[in-house]
């Protein structure tokens, strides 16, 4: 019935063009709801078969608006406050339920093994018994629980909540004094909605392990899936204080001032978030509080190179300032030109092509996008890539539009700016011939007025041309810089295929526009006929250089890896894991109904001198180490951290973030695995948010 009640509400927001608001809206009345339904009915009425089979093969089920249960106002009114609801009500029976007497370690084992009896209750059967087989086979590979926790953190990071619930749960019974895994099984409670079940786990690290703003963040967000805002706020500030730019408390703290109203404090707390770790659901968060984005805000793992096509290796000849410059110039233009014809006659067919490529590409997405095989619908990078490219292509920060705009306005207005010079060149050229005619015939001087014309055509073009070179060589500048610029960072926002298309025609573009120079040339003859003319030397036109995605990032975990590169996101399996019969494909699974968001710090297992320190931090780490970042999609960014390479448990190749240097982590067995919780979903609909009470 809930279900139905918010599948009627979205439509009725859909017809109505809702507006968002900061309060909950009022529900709409009984006839309104009567009104829209009948509304929604006609247009569902009038879809023709073909798209009807297109909503249902991308999972959408055409309701019959005739079938829809009547809901009283109180019916709808609670269902309005759901789906706008920014943070999730008190829930004060679970609240009470949470044990008021502390864990000690004498009563955590058996705590433990009652909260994984308590999951396995909600646990779907195929997942209790593909959990064990995984479980059984991690405890062969290596017996550790370090080694089977991190394979469990592992299964998370790899988009199976379940699997990895079962498997640290299993862990944690077999070794209680392990607090990493125990921090990262009470993450996974709290994030799988159980977040009752956690507290208790989380305020026996904290009393251990106090100012630790891993285990701080975990219980502020445990709170506030509970509904405790009071509660929540108090932890999340502690974690902020030690890491004001916290990902996860600051997105989650952003949520609470929202519900407030408090749209300036939501929005100034998200930023901070959003520029620890870029995520969409932050983004379109911000844009909703309306926020307008600067480019500043987004921050990539790349930047783009100088000359990424190479198309500073053009060089066209020069703009004469002389007559005689014009005759050998007239020569150099002409087999320019002609070798820029034959460039683009080269391109234009590799274009049609990779036009039919692009065609092609795009509708095998789009069939694998519908049969539900592909769901990364637009390039990995796209959306924050394309905050950048809207910033070049506005001039916002000042890079070539204006530039462009502007000399391309002063060449089009050029040859009126100078009328008076040509004016007074065209009456001294005047002048001098009527001076040279009088004295033209038999028994005159018939002296050589060559000289003296070339100085004044050298003048003249001497005085035309330099400015003109001088706007005109801005101009191109400019526009190598936005081919540059525009076609690099299209790396990141269109497919290969695509990109391909992009590539060529902006090579055509720039050969066109360097064919198409103007310039002033006199070709009037050389007043020495005896005298040689240098020849032309321009020769064939240099080759473009090779533009192709650089990015390359991967995580590797003990159970498979996940590649982030240019335009796509891949996870998959270890073959072991997969023989098995745990599914490779990740793009149907995952957290969608789990959790917002959750960091993973990945660090050495050992540090020389010293005990156990507790869960990673998201501020700071030992020996260097790794942040992994996740949303309900899966990964959304890996960083390198703190400069030293780790000895044991990580290998971390590669820069760290920022420039174009690929990273490769490679999380082994015995590594140190510390899972950040984001806040759950906020109606509940995480995996175990169907538990019923359980008391200590």
């Amino acid at each position: 019935m809930k279900k139905l009640i918010l599948i009627s509400l979205s439509i009725l927001f859909l017809v109505l063009h809702t507006p968002a608001q900061s309060k909950t809206p009022k529900a709409p009345t009984q006839k309104e709801m009567d009104d829209a339904m009948q509304g929604m009915q006609k247009i569902m009425d009038g879809m023709s078969p073909e798209d009807k089979k297109m909503m249902e093969k991308m999972g959408v089920k055409i309701p019959s608006m005739n079938s829809m249960p009547k809901m009283s106002e109180q019916q709808m009114q609670n269902a309005m406050d759901i789906a706008t609801r920014v943070v999730p009500p008190k829930d004060d029976a679970r609240i009470a339920s949470i044990s008021k007497i502390p864990l000690t370690s004498s009563t955590l084992p058996a705590y433990l093994s009652a909260s994984h009896t308590k999951v396995l209750a909600v646990l779907r059967p195929e997942a209790k018994t593909k959990g064990e087989e995984l479980y059984q086979s991690f405890k062969k590979k290596n017996k550790s629980s370090i080694s089977v926790g991190n394979s469990a953190a592992s299964l998370w990071m790899m988009g199976k909540p379940e699997l990895a619930l079962y498997v640290l749960g299993k862990a944690c019974i077999d070794d209680p004094a392990n607090t990493d895994n125990r921090n990262n099984y009470a993450s996974m409670l709290s994030m799988s909605g159980a977040e009752q079940l956690a507290l208790p786990i989380l305020n026996n690290l904290n009393k251990r392990f106090p100012k630790n703003s891993t285990i701080l963040n975990n219980i502020g967000q445990a709170w506030f899936g509970l509904g405790d805002m009071d509660q929540a706020v108090a932890y999340l500030d502690s974690t902020i204080h030690l890491f004001p730019a916290h990902s996860q408390a600051n997105a989650t703290k952003s949520a609470i001032e929202e519900s407030k109203g408090n749209k300036d404090a939501a929005v100034a707390i998200l930023k901070k978030s959003l520029k620890e770790a870029y995520s969409e659901d932050k983004q379109d968060k911000l844009a909703q509080l309306g926020y307008e984005f600067d480019e500043k805000d987004i921050i990539l793992p790349f930047k783009p190179k100088q000359d990424p096509l190479g198309l500073e290796k053009f060089n066209p000849p020069a703009i004469p300032k002389t007559v005689e410059e014009s005759v050998i110039l007239e020569k150099e233009w002409r087999q320019f030109k002609d070798e820029c014809t034959s460039k683009i006659d080269q391109l234009a067919p590799l274009l049609n092509q990779a036009r039919i490529n692009a065609t092609t590409a795009t509708e095998k997405r789009q069939k694998e996008f519908m049969d539900g095989t592909n769901k990364q619908s637009i390039p990995y990078f796209a959306s924050r890539v394309n905050i950048k490219l809207k910033a070049l292509s506005t001039d916002a920060d000042g890079t070539y539009t204006r530039r462009i705009a502007t000399a391309l306005q002063q060449l089009n207005d050029y040859s009126t700016n100078k009328a008076s010079l040509t004016k007074d060149f065209d009456k001294a050229i005047a002048k001098l011939k009527k001076e040279e005619a009088k004295q033209d015939g038999e028994g005159k001087a018939n002296a050589d007025f060559c000289p003296r014309f070339v100085a004044l055509e050298n003048d003249y073009l001497k005085a035309y041309n330099t400015e003109w070179e001088q706007i005109h060589n801005e101009a191109i500048a400019a526009i190598r810089q936005k081919f540059n610029q525009e076609t690099y960072y299209q790396l990141y926002t269109k497919w290969p295929e695509d990109f391909e298309v992009i590539r060529l025609t902006t090579q055509i573009q720039w050969i066109s526009t360097l064919h198409d120079t103007y310039y002033l040339s006199i070709n009037s003859p050389v007043c020495d006929p005896e005298k040689e003319v240098k020849k032309g030397k321009s020769g064939p036109l240099p080759d473009f250089d090779d533009i192709h995605c650089e990015y390359h990032s991967e995580l590797s975990t003990p159970i498979g890896k996940i590649s982030m590169d240019c335009s796509r996101l891949t996870a998959e399996l270890d073959l072991e894991v997969v023989k098995l019969g745990i599914k490779q494909n990740m793009n149907k699974e995952g957290f969608s109904d789990q959790f917002m968001a959750c960091s993973v710090e990945i660090g050495a297992s050992k540090t020389i001198g010293t005990g156990d320190l507790g869960p990673l931090k998201a501020e700071a780490s030992v020996g260097g180490s790794v942040k992994a970042e996740f949303d309900r999609n899966g990964l959304i960014d890996i960083t390198a951290k703190a400069g030293v390479e780790a000895k044991a448990g990580i290998e971390i190749k590669g820069a760290e973030s920022g420039g174009d240097v690929s990273l490769n982590a490679k999380v082994g067995l015995d590594a140190k695995i510390s899972l950040i919780s984001g806040h759950g979903s906020i109606e509940g609909a995480g995996t175990l948010s169907g538990m019923s009470k359980y008391s200590y």
